[in-house]
């Protein structure tokens, strides 16, 4: 047990009395323990609050990394058996417990130089509500049409990291590249 809180509030009443003192006549006293009384009802409306906020900082944390675990259930992968020159397909799928909204693919990581940016995607759609375990088909094309970036996308998906965006019901934005961890999207909407 912690006694600084206990030797806290004895300190204060030590000062409390010795400092009153002198502002009180010999018939003032009376009066001291009503007004020792308030300031002890002060302090515990002060400690009231402030265990309060300490619960709700907790619970809001505690919310918050549930919402973190929630967005690890999300993953997009490519899909197997597509015809010869045609962009494989993309298969997102949510394990978790709720629902994700808007759920959108990005862009795709190859294994270009890394002064090359990602290859900008165009999805057939978005998907509004991604429910838990049903998979969602994304046919996809490239934003900007260029020979070398469809042969990359062409010959190199199966190694690419496929970028999503997506929301929470809590409304925590995420983005997940590949198979690696979730991070919070702090991109414009």
């Amino acid at each position: 047990m912690r006694r600084w809180p206990w030797l806290l509030i004895a300190a204060a009443v030590v000062v409390v009395v010795v400092s009153s003192r002198p502002l009180l006549g010999s018939a003032d006293w009376a009066g001291l323990g009503q007004w020792v009384g308030g300031v002890g009802a002060f302090a515990a409306v002060v400690a009231a609050l402030w265990l309060a906020g300490a619960e709700s900082r907790h619970e809001r944390a505690r919310e918050a990394e549930r919402s973190r675990i929630q967005a690890y259930y999300v993953k997009a992968d490519w899909e197997t058996g597509r015809e010869q020159g045609q962009l494989p397909p993309i298969s997102v799928r949510h394990a978790g417990a709720e629902p994700m909204v808007n759920v959108r693919v990005v862009a795709v990581h190859t294994n270009r130089p890394p002064s090359r940016p990602p290859l900008k995607v165009v999805a057939n759609t978005d998907c509004p509500v991604l429910l838990p375990g049903e998979p969602w088909h994304v046919e996809w094309r490239l934003a900007r049409v260029d020979l070398g970036d469809a042969i990359v996308a062409l010959y190199c998906a199966s190694t690419s990291k496929i970028e999503i965006a997506y929301e929470d019901l809590a409304g925590g934005r995420w983005k997940r590249i590949g198979s690696a961890p979730p991070e919070p999207d702090l991109s414009p909407r």
